[in-house]
């Protein structure tokens, strides 16, 4: 369910495997446009790139502009995405093969 008590189309997933395929169908939706940098760049680079992105991103003034301009400024946090990322890359490959097939379009 999101904030406003409405159902997301994962929870009508009738098996588990249901839902893990539109975990990830759906996962290009959380990402969003993420940040993302390289392999091997220092733990405490990232924590502070990590707090001055989400501290910005709550900024007031830039939440007001944000408002002005119809945007949905709802950050999620690099420690949040790098879970989920992780969890999507953990899908066994006949949930992906099964994800693959249930968005290629079928002519009627």
């Amino acid at each position: 369910m999101n904030k406003l008590g409405v159902p997301h189309a994962t929870d009508f997933a009738k098996t588990p495997q249901d839902r893990q395929i539109m975990d990830l169908i759906y996962s290009s939706e959380i990402f969003g446009r993420p940040y993302v940098l390289p392999p091997g760049v220092p733990a405490d680079r990232v924590a502070a790139l990590r707090k001055a992105f989400l501290a910005t991103l709550r900024d007031p003034s830039l939440l007001a502009e944000g408002q002005k301009l119809g945007l949905d400024l709802d950050p999620i946090s690099g420690d949040e995405l790098q879970t989920i990322a992780a969890k999507m890359y953990a899908t066994p490959p006949e949930v992906v093969e099964r994800a693959k097939q249930a968005v290629v379009y079928k002519a009627p």
